[in-house]
């Protein structure tokens, strides 16, 4: 008896080993789809579910405004998703695709308000099987 349960303890111990280290689901990825829907869903929307998940954790933002240059890390760019979460920006948008080869994409997001336009250049990398944005650029024209 002592046998048998040495056996299926080796047995579930085996199983519980190969489940923990089992490959995440796919599901759990973003795709570069992913990742613009996150985004802009951010910025327009104020909706900022998935964001810290789409921002590399290295992610460089700079905004220009005339002649100064702000930067930003990870945590300073999501505190100030969090001041305008749930606000809808009055504005239209567009979306374009610069570039997209092998694994990397640079996304272009213009926020047209009234008397200014704000454009986003975004770059968006593969990482692992994960999709995330590593640079942002945000100028007003």
């Amino acid at each position: 008896m002592k046998t048998l349960k040495s056996i299926l303890f080796g047995a579930a111990l085996l199983v519980a080993t190969s489940v923990a280290n089992a490959k995440p689901n796919n599901a759990n990825f973003l795709s570069k789809n992913d990742v613009v829907s996150v985004f802009t869903n951010a910025v327009i929307h104020g909706n900022l579910q998935n964001l810290e998940q789409a921002l590399a954790k290295d992610v460089e933002y700079t905004i220009y405004r005339g002649t100064k240059t702000f930067k930003l890390n990870k945590q300073a760019l999501i505190d100030s998703f969090k001041a305008s979460e749930n606000i809808e920006q009055s504005c239209q948008y567009t979306t374009s695709i610069l570039s997209d080869v092998d694994k990397t994409m640079v996304l272009r997001l213009d926020m047209k308000y009234e008397g200014y336009v704000r454009t986003s250049t975004i770059t968006i990398k593969q990482q692992g099987e994960d999709w995330k944005i590593t640079k942002i650029e945000t100028q007003n024209s």
